[in-house]
C-alpha cells in the first residue's frame, strides 16, 4: 500500500509539471494569436479571458495523454536509476504488480481526456463561437452612434 501510494504519487507529481509547463506553452501561443485578433479590431480584449478558459479543455485532451506517458518515463527512469526499482524486485515486485499499480493513475487520465473529448471541449467550442458571434454583432452595432451620420 506504501509502495503504490509512493509510485502514484511520484508518476502523478512529474505528470501535474510535465503538463503544467506544455500547457503555458499551448496557452501563450494561442494568447498572442488572439491578442493578435483584438488588436485588429476582431473582437474586444474584455473576452480574451474567456476565450481562453473555453480552449482550456481542449488543450488538456492533447496534454495530458503526452504528460502521462513522460511523466511515467521521467518517474520510473529516476526510480530505476536510484536503483529502488531494483530494491523493490528484490523484495518480490513483480513487474507485473507494477504495471498494475501504474494502471490506476492511467485509468484517471483517461477518465480525464474521456471527459474533455466527449463533453468539455465541444460545450466550450460552443460557448466559444457564441461569445465570437456575439461580440461581433455588437462591434457591427456599436459603430453606430446616434445623432451621427
Amino acid at each position: 500500500m506504501i509502495l503504490f501510494r509512493y509510485l502514484t504519487r511520484e508518476v502523478l507529481l512529474t505528470m501535474s509539471a510535465v503538463a503544467g509547463i506544455l500547457m503555458l506553452v499551448i496557452m501563450g501561443s494561442r494568447f498572442i494569436r488572439y491578442f493578435a485578433s483584438a488588436a485588429e479590431g476582431d473582437f474586444p480584449v474584455t473576452i480574451l479571458g474567456s476565450l481562453m478558459f473555453y480552449h482550456l479543455p481542449g488543450f488538456l485532451e492533447l496534454i495530458l495523454p503526452l504528460a502521462f506517458f513522460l511523466g511515467i518515463l521521467l518517474a520510473y527512469g529516476q526510480l530505476y536509476m536510484n536503483s529502488e526499482i531494483t530494491v523493490m524486485v528484490a523484495c518480490g515486485m513483480s513487474p507485473t504488480r507494477l504495471l498494475r499499480v501504474t494502471l490506476l493513475p492511467a485509468s484517471i487520465v483517461a477518465v480525464m481526456v474521456g471527459l474533455c473529448s466527449l463533453w468539455l471541449t465541444p460545450a466550450g467550442a460552443l460557448l466559444n463561437e457564441a461569445t465570437i458571434e456575439e461580440q461581433q454583432s455588437r462591434l457591427d452595432v456599436s459603430v453606430l452612434a446616434p445623432g451621427r451620420f
